[in-house]
């Protein structure tokens, strides 16, 4: 600690250089630390949810909870493993030790998984637990005037969605509320034996008329365009008229004259049965202010700035309600940022007062200026100096690290004033 004071004296014009430079790369580093509520810690834990449809908890527990086990239970640093099965859906939680690499453990329980021979229904889901991914953002839709709930679900879904996902770092936007429109097609089963149509012939053919295929590339320039054909249902007039099967005229009346080829009829769909557009309740309500209304929930990328993200989106919002203004009432309702800024502010206000009384009272107990000039520079320049070290490591702004800069002004404050009163002491002595 000698020789680095005797060179940073001897050196006064490379020290001051230095110093300079911690200070500059502070203040970029400010505006460029990411800004969360917690830090981003890995929690070596894994959730598999599966889904099975219409099938009952003792079956959900045989063709897929245990299955799913044993495949978990051959990951290596497994701790503990809990399971729970219920109707039409399971749960299995598996806590590895901790140090554990979760997504290359996520990977092998994928890889595991689908070399799984469970029911082509049963498509299972591996989640890792993220602290922060949270809604950033939570937003209420109302319908204004008119326009009712249903018109302000259609056009959140359809128009206000794409919009939000497309803001930089939005991972997510969830839809609460609502009804959603469904096509329903009812067949009677005395016209499908009368007709010789299958259930899965009928299923069959939907799924063939409602696909995409590639069909290869076109020249634009100097580059190349993918091209697929698609189909897709667009009206139930269209339903209706779908071919689903053939049936010959002897079916339709008496019997053919003897040596007279039958003719084929096709069958539609729209004979069969009935098919209606129905509206399907929502698995949830929102109200906002004791009306029904609509919830968007933005939830923002890995990795992202969460400040920066809550800004673009709410800046989004502002621009959609001026777009749709008299039509929808988008209001927002939680921003998660308010208390991440609060106590990003709080420091920056303590922490500056605290260094401003510091220098007062050096001053004052002192009264020398180069001393107090000294211990100015020092408390400022020790946080920012933190500041582009946390930038270079890749550490956050959050509670954490802002409880720890906060105690280090205490800490800084506290050994300048013994520091200084000890140089002072010694130079008053001839030294």
């Amino acid at each position: 600690m000698i020789r680095l004071t005797q060179l940073a004296i001897s050196k006064r014009s490379v020290t001051l250089l230095l110093a300079v430079g911690l200070f500059a790369g502070g203040i970029f580093s400010w505006g460029q630390l990411r800004q969360e509520l917690v830090p981003d810690v890995e929690f070596p834990i894994l959730t598999i949810v599966a889904s099975y449809p219409g099938a009952g908890s003792s079956d959900v527990t045989e063709q897929v909870t245990k299955p799913i086990e044993r495949a978990v239970t051959s990951v290596r640093g497994l701790e503990s493993l809990n399971s729970t099965s219920a109707t039409s859906l399971t749960f299995v939680v598996a806590q590895f030790e901790f140090g554990t690499d979760i997504k290359a453990t996520k990977a092998t329980v994928e890889a595991n998984l689908d070399s799984l021979n469970l029911p082509a229904a049963v498509q299972p889901r591996v989640i890792i637990q993220d602290i922060n991914a949270q809604a950033v953002i939570v937003a209420s839709v109302q319908g204004v005037g008119a326009l009712t709930l249903e018109d302000a679900a259609r056009i959140a879904r359809n128009e206000l969605v794409p919009e939000l996902i497309g803001v930089s770092g939005v991972s997510a936007v969830t839809v609460t509320g609502g009804t959603e429109e469904r096509v329903k097609i009812s067949l009677d089963p005395a016209k499908l034996a009368e007709a010789g149509v299958s259930l899965q012939q009928i299923q069959g053919v939907l799924q063939a008329n409602d696909l995409t295929i590639p069909t290869g590339t076109i020249r634009v320039d100097d580059g190349q365009v993918s091209v697929s054909a698609l189909h897709q249902f667009g009206s139930v007039d269209e339903l209706q008229e779908l071919i689903v099967g053939v049936k010959t005229l002897t079916t339709l009346g008496p019997p053919a004259i003897p040596g007279t080829p039958a003719l084929p009829v096709p069958v539609r769909l729209g004979d069969l049965g009935t098919i209606d557009t129905v509206a399907i309740q929502p698995t949830g309500y929102s109200r906002t202010n004791g009306v029904p209304s609509i919830t968007l929930s933005v939830t923002k990328a890995s990795g992202g700035n969460t400040v920066q993200v809550a800004d673009d989106v709410r800046a989004r919002i502002g621009e959609l309600q001026s777009q749709y203004a008299g039509r929808l009432e988008i209001s927002t309702l939680i921003d998660t940022s308010d208390f991440i800024k609060d106590s990003r502010d709080g420091l920056v206000n303590e922490g500056g007062l605290g260094s401003v009384f510091a220098v007062l009272v050096i001053f004052l107990f002192l009264l020398n200026v180069r001393s107090t000039l000294v211990a100015a520079v020092s408390i400022p320049l020790s946080l920012v100096a933190a500041l582009a070290f946390m930038f270079v490591a890749g550490i956050s702004i959050n509670i954490m690290t802002l409880g720890g800069l906060a105690v280090a002004i205490g800490r800084v404050v506290d050994d300048a004033i013994v520091v200084l009163e000890n140089i002072y002491r010694h130079r008053g002595r001839g030294d």
